[in-house]
């Protein structure tokens, strides 16, 4: 066996799972998610880059529009959900009550 070959397809292994833990953590938690991905794209680009004061402020501001895009996508429902015509429910003055159809 080939150490290279190992090492390629141990990382490769390693990437796969990181991505599928990633990807059920923003279906978990998709606005913690999308908060920390903010922060560490705002501290890489303020730290490391050497970009001036109005390129940072670009980026975070273009960062933060596509952040809350991604973030308003999974939070939205997508559709209007109905109790089922009988089912049993509780009003919020505490009366028992059951659906019926509209």
């Amino acid at each position: 066996m080939n150490p290279i070959t190992d090492l390629l397809a141990w990382l490769q292994a390693g990437l796969q799972g990181l991505g599928e833990a990633v990807s059920l953590r923003v279906h978990e938690e998709p606005v913690l998610t999308v908060g920390l991905f903010r922060a560490a794209v705002t501290m890489l680009v303020g730290f490391g880059l050497g970009w001036s004061g109005e390129q940072v402020a670009l980026m975070v501001a273009f960062v933060e529009a596509v952040t809350a895009w991604v973030a308003r996508r999974q939070v939205t429902p997508t559709s209007s959900p109905a109790l089922p015509v009988g089912q049993p429910v509780r009003l919020p003055d505490g009366t028992a009550a059951t659906v019926v159809k509209a």
